[in-house]
């Protein structure tokens, strides 16, 4: 048994809260939940004669309050504490489980002067306790503090989605900057030593097949794929009279040749840390300087700078030494001609296990027919980041 609910006469100023739906302004939705028909009578009653803009749902029971305010996504709830069955401390457990209810503020009715029972409602996220008997102006005015929190909540997570929203969208734009200075860079590099830069996007989409192939996830295969556009970012270093040379290498010229892995690394492992105290970490940047540094090792190693083998030499300096020498085989260089795509395959897959990683050579193998068609590509522009990772 509840003790009786005296409702006192309300000063006449509404004070209506609405809130803002896909179809304009509608009331705040407020539901009343007591096991009682006749305390719900006497709130219908108050509401009317108070003259509050609300839409005032009424339910005998926690289950069917919770139903109608999740029906209704409810943007108050006020609830009996002590009822048979569920009681109102039932209702604000069972509140953490809808989704679409969370931070619904919930106002506590109770006859009870347990100051355990009125602490653990607190505790189960109950925003006021109003003890019986109840005047009306002051339940009135508890729900319109409650809708105007509810209300102040809905503004600051709109707010923190438009700015979460601002800042994905500027991230986005900062990451296709970034590309599109790496691909700018790379085709500069390029253009010293080649008719256009079709040699990039080559290179680097053989790279992006390959580790897809050997099952790379999309993150690394992608920054692979932009990365070993950056290989020989070194040869800015070396003059143009060496690397446009059409007759044989001196061991001089040779050795100058060589020093582009190291040039490479130092450029592109440069960065806004190494002149202040600031710490900028570029994964892609990083990735680039460990392909230019050491696309030119052999897995047996014979190759250089550093005459790594196997395993030391890092997987993504692995795909691009196999990229890098099939462009190389299947295009004219000032000192060779091009070599069919048949041969060039044949090249490769003799050399593993000597100048190649052999799990690599095999996935190689795998993609021919797709490697046939991309070394015939002469296009000078590269795909965009959504290509890339379709």
């Amino acid at each position: 048994m509840h003790p009786p609910m005296q409702l006192s006469p309300i000063d006449a100023n509404p004070t209506s809260l609405e809130r803002s739906t896909e179809t304009g302004v509608s009331p705040a939705i407020v539901v009343f939940v007591d096991d009682e028909r006749a305390v719900l009578d006497a709130i219908r009653r108050t509401l009317a004669r108070s003259h509050q803009n609300w839409d005032a749902r009424f339910a005998k029971g926690v289950g069917d309050g919770l139903r109608i305010a999740e029906e209704a996504r409810a943007d108050v709830i006020v609830t009996d504490m002590k009822m048979p069955g569920l009681t109102g401390l039932d209702l604000l457990e069972r509140l953490r489980d809808i989704p679409s209810l969370a931070g619904v503020p919930v106002v506590m009715l109770t006859g009870d002067t347990d100051a355990h029972l009125k602490r653990q409602a607190l505790e189960l996220g109950a925003l006021d306790l109003l003890a019986k008997p109840i005047a009306a102006d002051d339940l009135v005015a508890r729900i319109s503090s409650a809708l105007r929190l509810r209300a102040t909540e809905r503004r600051l997570r709109d707010v923190n989605l438009e700015l979460e929203q601002r800042v994905r969208e500027r991230t986005e734009e900062l990451e296709r900057s970034k590309l599109d200075i790496v691909w700018r860079l790379a085709r500069a590099t390029e253009l010293r030593d080649e008719d256009t830069g079709a040699h990039v996007y080559r290179v680097a989409s053989c790279c992006h097949l390959l580790a897809k192939e050997i099952g790379l996830d999309a993150n690394h295969a992608n920054t692979i794929y932009y990365a070993s556009t950056l290989h020989d970012a070194g040869k800015i270093g070396v003059p143009d009279s060496i690397l446009r040379k059409t007759g044989p290498l001196t061991p001089q010229e040779r050795a100058i040749i060589e020093t582009h892995c190291e040039i490479g690394r130092e450029i592109l492992g440069q960065s806004i840390a190494t002149h202040t105290s600031k710490h900028v970490a570029n994964d892609l940047l990083d990735v680039a300087a460990e392909i230019a540094y050491t696309h030119h090792e052999r897995w047996d190693g014979g190759g250089y700078p550093l005459r790594r083998a196997g395993d030391d030499i890092p997987l993504s300096g692995r795909i691009v030494a196999i990229a890098d020498v099939l462009d190389a085989l299947t295009h004219a260089r000032p000192y060779k001609p091009a070599f069919t795509f048949d041969r060039a395959s044949e090249i490769i897959r003799e050399e593993a296990g000597k100048h190649f990683d052999p799990e690599i050579v095999e996935a190689f193998s795998r993609l021919g027919p797709q490697l046939r068609d991309l070394m015939a590509c002469e296009e000078d522009e590269g795909p965009s980041i959504q290509e890339v990772a379709a």
